[in-house]
C-alpha cells in the first residue's frame, strides 16, 4: 500500500448523511431525465464532468471515489451514445444524477473547502454506486469483449451477472423449522422471488437463468443463498420496502380486519343461542365488506407498484406489455406480501 492510500480513507468511514443524499437523488431525477432526452446536453454535461474531474482527481475522498466516477463517466458516454443502452432506466438516471451533482457548483460542502468539500460528491457516488452495482458489473464485462476483438453483438442481452444473493428473512409468527413450514411458508415466498427474477429475464432479454437454492440455515433469522436471482432481490426491495413503508397503515388496517374476522367466527362456532348467532354473523358480513374494500385498494396499489417496477428494468415497453407484466407481478406480490416472512436485508457476492 502507498502512502497516498493510506492517507486516503475508506470508502466504508466516510461519514455522510444517507437520507439527505438519497432524497437529493430522487429531487434531480427529473433534470437528469432532461439530459438524456437530448444528446447535446448530455455531451456538454460529460465534458463539463470529465475536466472537472481530472482537475481534482487527487483531493482527498475524491480520490477514493475515482473509480466509480469514471466508470459512471464511461458508461454516461456509451449509453449517450447509443454505444451501449442495455441498462435499467432508473439506474442510468441516478448515475446521470450522480455526474450533475458532482459538477454542480454548489453541493451541500463547497468544494473550496479541502478533502472535506468533495466529502459529500464521493458519498454520492459510493451510495448510486452501490445501487447500480449489477449494472456497473455488466457493463465492465462488456467493455472487456469489446477490448478483447470479441464480438459485442448481442453480448448485451446474452451476459448474465455471476453473483450470489444471501437473504435475511424475519418471521412475523413463531414457527418450527420443519418440512411443513419449508413447503407451506419457505418455498411459496421463494419462488416468488425467483418468478420475479424470470420477468425481468424475459422483459431484457437475457437468457432464462437458472436460479438454484444454495442453503437455507435452521436459526432465527433465516439466511437463504440464492445463486442468480440478484437482480430480483435488488430492485423488488428497492420498489416494495418503500412501498411498505408509505401504506402500513393500509397492511395493518387490513390484518386488523382479518384478526376480527377470526374472532367472530370462533365466537359463532361456540355460540348456541340463534339470535347471538345472527348477529355475529351480521357483525362478520360487515368486517368482509370492510377486507374487501381494503383488499381492492392493496390490489391498485400493487399493480401501480409492479409499474413502476418495471420502469426500473426497462422503460420502452409497450402499453400492453407493462400491463401483461405487471399483472404477473402483481399475484406474486400478493403472494410475498400475505407470507409470514419479509425479506430484512440482503448481501451479493461474486461466485
Amino acid at each position: 500500500m502507498t502512502n497516498e492510500d493510506k492517507n486516503q480513507p475508506d470508502e466504508d468511514k466516510i461519514p455522510f448523511n444517507e437520507d439527505l443524499l438519497t432524497d437529493t437523488v430522487e429531487n434531480m431525477k427529473g433534470e437528469a431525465e432532461d439530459y438524456l432526452h437530448d444528446s447535446q446536453k448530455a455531451e456538454g454535461l460529460y465534458e463539463k464532468a470529465t475536466k472537472k474531474a481530472e482537475k481534482q482527481k487527487n483531493n482527498g475522498y475524491l480520490a477514493r471515489a475515482w473509480r466509480k466516477l469514471t466508470a459512471f463517466f464511461r458508461l454516461f458516454k456509451s449509453y449517450i451514445t447509443d454505444e451501449y443502452t442495455d441498462i435499467p432506466w432508473g439506474s442510468i438516471v441516478s448515475i446521470t444524477v450522480a455526474i450533475i451533482y458532482f459538477v454542480t457548483p454548489f453541493d451541500l460542502i463547497p468544494d473550496f473547502i479541502p478533502v472535506i468539500g468533495y466529502l459529500d460528491d464521493a458519498a454520492l457516488i459510493f451510495i448510486v454506486a452501490s445501487y447500480v452495482k449489477l449494472d456497473l458489473d455488466k457493463f465492465t464485462e462488456w467493455e472487456i469483449a469489446k477490448k478483447s476483438g470479441g464480438s459485442t453483438e448481442d453480448f448485451q442481452t446474452k451476459i448474465v451477472p455471476k453473483l450470489v444473493v444471501i437473504i435475511i428473512l424475519v418471521s412475523k409468527k413463531e414457527y418450527e423449522f420443519t418440512p411443513e413450514y419449508i413447503h407451506t411458508v419457505v418455498n411459496p415466498f421463494i419462488n416468488s422471488i425467483i418468478e420475479i427474477q424470470h420477468i425481468i429475464d424475459e422483459i431484457t432479454g437475457l437468457q432464462p437463468q437458472e436460479v438454484k437454492v444454495l442453503s437455507i440455515t435452521r436459526n432465527s433469522p433465516l439466511s437463504v443463498s440464492l445463486d442468480g436471482a440478484s437482480q430480483a432481490i435488488r430492485i423488488f426491495q428497492e420498489t416494495f420496502v418503500p412501498w411498505r413503508s408509505k401504506h402500513a397503515r393500509l397492511l395493518a388496517q387490513l390484518e386488523e380486519e382479518e384478526k376480527r374476522a377470526e374472532i367472530i367466527i370462533k365466537r359463532i362456532q361456540a355460540q348456541r343461542d340463534h339470535v347471538e348467532t345472527s348477529k355475529l354473523e351480521e357483525e362478520l358480513r360487515r368486517h368482509k365488506i370492510e377486507n374487501d374494500k381494503l383488499q381492492l385498494e392493496l390490489q391498485k396499489i400493487n399493480f401501480e407498484i409492479a409499474v413502476g417496477m418495471l420502469e426500473k428494468i426497462k422503460q420502452n415497453l409497450s402499453d400492453e406489455q407493462k400491463q401483461l407484466y405487471a399483472m404477473r407481478l402483481t399475484v406474486l406480490f400478493e403472494v410475498i406480501l400475505s407470507s409470514s416472512l419479509t425479506i430484512r436485508s440482503y448481501e451479493t457476492k461474486t461466485k
